[in-house]
């Protein structure tokens, strides 16, 4: 399967994913997409193993409303992203973890 990022460059393989996600900084279009939910405070996107695929993304976000669940955020995400850019999962945090310039420590994610 071939599929292309927001600057046109091609991935073969859903493996690939990884490029997109650490090396070329594009995780920001998925995280800005996601912060348009209403119920998104604060949102950061990470690649987490996948048997499968090798590598999937991973939604952080801290909520602004207790109501919203996983579904919903990826049902969302689905409407406005590519299938590959869609988070297969989410994960609630209180806060991202940030450096004192306000960079998420993504480090500290992968955990």
């Amino acid at each position: 399967m071939t599929v292309f990022d927001t600057k046109q460059r091609t991935y073969r393989h859903r493996s690939e994913l990884h490029v997109l996600l650490r090396l070329s900084g594009d995780a920001a279009p998925v995280e800005a997409t996601l912060f348009e939910h209403p119920a998104v405070a604060d949102v950061a996107v990470i690649g987490i193993p996948d048997e499968q695929w090798g590598e999937t993304v991973m939604a952080m976000i801290v909520r602004s409303d207790p109501e919203l669940d996983d579904q919903e955020v990826i049902d969302f995400a689905r409407t406005q992203l590519a299938g590959y850019k869609v988070p297969r999962s989410v994960q609630w945090i209180d806060a991202l973890p940030r450096n004192p310039s306000g960079k998420v420590l993504r480090r500290e994610l992968r955990g």
